[in-house]
């Protein structure tokens, strides 16, 4: 299409992500229902402002990347010796 020829320069099309992926799927599961609680607290309960916080952990898990992971070295992909997050086909 006319609009990938602008997008992306030529050699990056088949550019992947620098972002290790090391959220793994049990963690990535708890992060989505934290976040709707979190979020859920906006409209009903406490309807506190700070429920807006909830967008972190949802955020986090649909990148499938964690900052303070990072930080850490913490990765929740390979955890007991068995790879959860592998991205090969």
């Amino acid at each position: 299409m006319m609009w990938e020829a602008w997008a992306f320069p030529e050699g990056q099309r088949e550019r992947k992500s620098d972002m290790k992926i090391n959220i793994g799927g049990i963690d990535r599961a708890v992060r989505v229902v934290a976040g709707v609680v979190l979020i859920s607290f906006v409209y009903v309960g406490p309807q506190s402002v700070l429920g807006w916080l909830g967008l972190v952990p949802l955020v986090s898990s649909v990148f499938r990347v964690c900052p303070f992971y990072l930080l850490f070295g913490i990765d929740t992909c390979r955890m007991f010796g068995v790879d959860t997050c592998s991205t090969t086909t």
